[in-house]
């Protein structure tokens, strides 16, 4: 018999110290998440269709559409989609969509993937936290061992109540807005933080004041591609292979995932409504 998990990631960037009992419940660091993608066969079928709340596209200035009336938050996803020669990840242009004002996170799993600002942030979040990307999916158990999350669902959620941002370019002592996306775009994907001597592009685990990153970077296109492998390299690739056979869990208990990215490059790692550790990045 086969079983269907839907595990709940909670992925934002935050600074560290929040916690008010720094005491880990437990040493154990869950890493399921650093495999996680949508399903190939179906992203070359139609991309992801993302609706886009009109109160961030307010924010954006008319002079910064391309060519194509692509505003500077599709441009970032077509990015994303010129990084892959074989996939396109996100429909452009987005569908533009009222804002969601739902007071549980869980509630965001609706048909909608979607970009949205809050004004009123989540109690179980650090107030520090700039922005999260949440996601559902099945845990996809393999004959050989290995595992990772197909997405079924996900959502970016940028924190308007504690925070500011800065949309041009220049440095400023805001955060950066359209980075900020930029990087949650690739936790949307599937996406995790590169480590080591890797640990830079836009998809670093921290993120300063004055950081502009617009463009990919070779760590990201790795990332992109251990998650997404073209067809000559896949097997270059620790990854799983979607032909292998699979077996799917029944009736396992829904798991809660968040993992808080800071700008000092600690990381608050939680596990089902557990704080488990915070530690500082390896780079």
């Amino acid at each position: 018999m086969k079983l269907l998990l839907i595990t709940l990631f909670l992925i934002p960037l935050v600074s560290c110290g929040d916690i008010e009992d720094p005491t880990p419940q437990n040493t154990y660091i869950p890493t399921t998440y650093l495999r996680a993608r949508w399903n190939i066969e179906k992203l070359k079928e139609a991309p992801l269709e993302i609706y886009l709340s009109e109160q961030l596209i307010d924010l954006l200035p008319i002079e910064g559409e391309n060519k194509v009336g692509l505003n500077l938050i599709e441009q970032m996803a077509e990015l994303w989609n010129l990084g892959h020669p074989d996939l396109d990840f996100f429909g452009l242009p987005f569908i533009r969509s009222e804002n969601k004002v739902y007071t549980n996170l869980n509630d965001f799993l609706d048909d909608e993937i979607g970009i949205y600002p809050s004004y009123g942030w989540y109690k179980s979040l650090s107030k520090r936290s700039l922005g999260i990307t949440q996601f559902f999916g099945k845990r996809i158990n393999l004959a050989n061992g290995k595992q990772y999350i197909e997405l079924v669902h996900a959502d970016i959620i940028i924190n308007f109540k504690d925070h500011e941002y800065s949309i041009d370019e220049e440095n400023s002592d805001k955060f950066d807005l359209i980075t900020i996306i930029f990087h949650e775009m690739g936790h949307m994907i599937g996406l995790p933080h590169p480590r080591g001597k890797d640990a830079w592009g836009v998809m670093a685990a921290t993120l300063g004041r004055d950081d502009r990153k617009r463009k990919l970077s070779a760590p990201d296109l790795d990332g992109l591609f251990k998650a997404y492998p073209l067809e000559e390299t896949k097997y270059l690739y620790d990854i799983p292979d979607v032909n292998a056979p699979l077996y799917l869990y029944i009736d396992p208990p829904l798991e809660r995932f968040i993992i808080e990215l800071m700008e000092d490059g600690h990381k608050h790692f939680h596990h089902n409504g557990k704080y488990i550790s915070c530690e500082k990045n390896i780079h």
